[in-house]
């Protein structure tokens, strides 16, 4: 019968090859890349609790393909208020009012893109 640390030491090694499995994480395997560095993770977290003392050799190859992939999956916000003309970050009468003033050409909003507002 294998010892508790011969069994943390295989189980360990398995680890690894699963981390050397998963590889660059790029532009065409994110998807790919996704589940397996979700399984290594659930494994590595089983791992720990059950031998406290075990060391992940790989542990920064596994960091660094999560980030990798929160990265190339993450979608920026878009912070646009779109209709906020004046720029202080609420739509509101006054918006409308620049906005229907200068439909009749009567002021141009763009000229304040100078005062960090935007058009």
């Amino acid at each position: 019968m294998a010892s508790a640390s011969e069994s943390a030491d295989v189980k360990l090694a398995q680890l690894d090859k699963v981390i050397d499995y998963i590889g660059e994480v790029n532009r065409d395997n994110v998807l790919d890349k996704g589940s397996i560095i979700e399984f290594a993770e659930t494994a590595k977290e089983a791992l720990l609790r059950k031998y406290p003392d075990a060391v992940i050799e790989k542990d920064g190859v596994l960091t660094a393909a999560r980030a990798d992939y929160d990265r190339l999956t993450t979608v920026p916000v878009d912070e646009t208020t779109y209709g906020d003309v004046d720029g202080d970050g609420d739509v509101t009468v006054t918006d409308a009012l620049m906005i229907l003033q200068h439909s009749v050409g009567k002021n141009n909003p763009c000229r304040q893109v100078s005062q960090g507002r935007r058009c």
